[in-house]
């Protein structure tokens, strides 16, 4: 184990990161700029829901820093909402 790369966010067991979008624009705060949104995809025997959120990966110098944090996407209370996609509406989005 000598050579074991450790991983640079640890997630809770039974969490799946299904959908990435790294942000490139300027329309939201300044904290999300050149970061990373992650959709995750949770377990539906889980009390509490875990997984069930999107969390905002900061960058520096094209590596992630300093673990995921919480959104204003957070978990719900029904597993009928799982998020797995993340997608920008372009007409009102600073990235054209």
């Amino acid at each position: 184990m000598a050579k074991a790369i450790s991983p640079d966010d640890a997630l809770g067991s039974r969490v799946a990161p299904l959908g990435l979008w790294f942000y490139r624009g300027r329309s939201l705060p300044e904290k999300y700029h050149g970061g990373a949104f992650v959709s995750n995809h949770g377990s539906w025997d889980r009390n509490p829901l875990s997984g069930y959120d999107v969390v905002f990966v900061r960058f520096r110098d094209g590596k992630p820093e300093g673990g995921s944090e919480p959104t204003w996407i957070t978990q719900q209370s029904s597993v009928c909402r799982r998020r797995s996609v993340l997608f920008y509406a372009q007409e009102h989005s600073d990235e054209r």
